[in-house]
């Protein structure tokens, strides 16, 4: 499945685009979220080191998209100490249903022919370990 271009709201207010992977051994790790939801929560920490991870690799990208107000999302990074430049809020409309936002968690693999993998709700070790797996490939 092609995912498209998609944007929302930067921690910084600006309006960004993010282009699908092009190019061979170009990956997107896309983790779409809400503060609000338990769920998010309990995938926070495997998520911020997933993230860390992920950024120390050539070739991949991390976005984290939250369906929720810009203040609201800006909250609970601030909150949770998390410095992720790669974190839009207020998705446009087309972005909330390409994303599936009414239905979040999602973890995302994309690379350039589409997405890769897709695991909903709560990651579980065996699905941590799958990712990292992955993204060795």
């Amino acid at each position: 499945m092609r995912l498209g271009e998609f944007s929302g709201v930067s921690l910084t207010g600006a309006v960004s685009l993010v282009p699908p992977p092009k190019e061979p051994g170009e990956k997107l790790l896309l983790i779409t979220m809400s503060p609000g939801c338990p769920i998010c929560r309990a995938n926070l920490a495997d998520w911020t080191g997933l993230t860390l991870d992920l950024k120390r690799r050539s070739g991949w990208r991390v976005v984290w998209v939250s369906r929720d107000p810009l203040n609201y999302a800006r909250q609970y990074c601030e909150r949770n100490n998390i410095a992720l430049p790669e974190i839009l809020a207020e998705p446009s409309y087309s972005t909330y249903l390409r994303l599936r936002l009414e239905g979040v968690p999602y973890t995302v693999i994309v690379g350039p022919g589409g997405v890769e993998k897709v695991w909903r709700g709560r990651l579980t070790p065996q699905a941590i370990l799958e990712i990292r797996r992955l993204s060795l490939t």
